[in-house]
Order: structure tokens, then sequence, then C-alpha cells
């Protein structure tokens, strides 16, 4: 049989929470819908979600912006708390021209506004930051499905990144746990005979793309189930995919 994969979206999870059992509710609304967990699943689970049952939810009437979030949201006309937010949220700024900030988050991700967002969230003063350490998120979540269910699964957290030079949005992987976020090729040889010695596919970013396909941004779809993709369970993390400093001639 020639290799295929199969992306389910998974309807019917409720408004999420600070401490809503997350897990619970995508396992229920997998059942309930025909589509239940099987071993060698990937979960790919959308940041909003997660960050919601983490608790990770600010109140902007909280935030007090300092002088800099202040003038730069004024000649920017952006709202200063959600730019104190991303600056509070921040390693440092890569960027900050034509009404765009771009922030290096603690987790060593590059993205706009630290990936503080108000989008799929309830109420006109509220936004969501990125979990505290979205490897570890993914672990409690896989953890906690072998646990309840006995199966072997993957999962990966996600959140939509621009991308330098590209119009348009992409899922990417934030989080993993379950399998290596890189298939490194290095050392083998193609189809010539040639030894590969750059070739490292990002296949968990590849993996939430394709999800999205069937999750979308306004379609109340925050899980998807992946089955088919062949991967050996591994401890990777999305750190693997961070490029070190000394590596990055964009930085």
């Amino acid at each position: 049989m020639a290799p295929q994969l199969t992306v389910i979206g998974i309807e019917g999870i409720p408004e999420v929470v600070p401490e809503t059992d997350l897990v619970q509710k995508i396992l229920e609304a997998a059942e309930a819908q025909g589509s239940p967990t099987e071993a060698e699943d990937i979960l790919v689970i959308t940041q909003k979600i997660v960050s919601k049952a983490e608790g990770r939810i600010v109140d902007l009437a909280t935030i007090i912006p300092s002088d800099l979030a202040a003038r730069w949201a004024r000649d920017n006309d952006k709202d200063p708390r959600l730019i104190e937010l991303a600056l509070q949220d921040s390693r440092r700024i890569s960027r900050m021209d034509r009404g765009i900030l771009v922030t290096e988050t603690h987790h060593g991700f590059f993205c706009i506004n630290s990936g503080v967002d108000a989008s799929n969230i309830p109420g006109t003063d509220t936004v969501a930051l990125l979990p505290h350490d979205s490897d570890a998120s993914a672990r409690r979540i896989r953890d906690e499905i072998q646990r309840r269910t006995g199966l072997q699964v993957a999962v990966v957290i996600t959140d939509t990144w621009g991308r330098p030079w590209r119009e348009g949005v992409v899922n990417v992987a934030i989080g993993v746990a379950g399998m290596d976020a890189l298939r490194d090729y290095r050392g083998l040889a193609d189809d010539f005979g040639r030894e590969m010695h750059a070739t490292a596919i990002a296949v968990v970013d590849e993996l939430a793309s394709a999800a999205e396909l069937v999750m979308g941004k306004i379609d109340r779809i925050p899980v998807a189930i992946i089955r088919g993709y062949t991967y050996t369970p591994a401890k990777g993390t999305v750190q693997d995919m961070i490029r070190p400093p000394e590596r990055d001639i964009f930085r």
C-alpha cells in the first residue's frame, strides 16, 4: 500500500477555561464522533486551549504599560497593554519596525508580540499567553492519555506564525512529546548515492501544518488526530529545532 495519512478534526470540544480537564474533554469528543484515540496516533492541539486550561489568560485591565510600550503603541496605533505583556514575556526584542513587534520569547521562539493573542478568547479585554513550557505541556497531556487509556501516542502543540519573505501564516509546532521533532537524513545516501550533509526535516512543523487544514482558525476544531505517520517513540523536544545563535545568520 502506498504511504498515506489520515487527518481527523475533533469537533465538539467545549469552551476551555482554567483547570479544565483537557485530556478528558479531548478523549470524550473523539469518542463521541466515532474517532477514538488509537495507539501511535499523533494528537495535534492548538496552543490556545492549552493556555486556557493552564490559566495563561490575562485581563488587560490589570496591565500598566511601561513608557516604551506606551510610546511605541501610540505611534503605531496598538494597544499599549498588549505590547507591555509582549515585552514582559520576551527574552529580547528582535524587531520593532513598521508597526510590527517581533520578540524572542523565553522559550527561544521568534514570533510577533511574544505569541500574545486575543483571538478565540471570550471577552473584549482578555488575551492568552503561550504556555510557560510548551514541551512540558505536551508531555503532561501525552502521559495523562497513556495513563487513562494505556495507549502510546505523540502530542504536538501548535501556534500560527508568519514566515520571513513569505505572505500568509502557517501552523508550527511549539511543543512536542513522544516523538522526535526532526527527521535527520544527514549521513545517509540519496537516490544517486550522494551523502546528505544538511537535510533534517522539521516533521512536527509539517504535521502541525497538515492538521491546520482540518482545524481552521474559526471552525472551533482545536484538536486533530493524525493517523498513519510512522514515527519512532522518542523523548523529542521543540528545543531541538531552535537554531543556535552561532549558526543563525538572521538573528
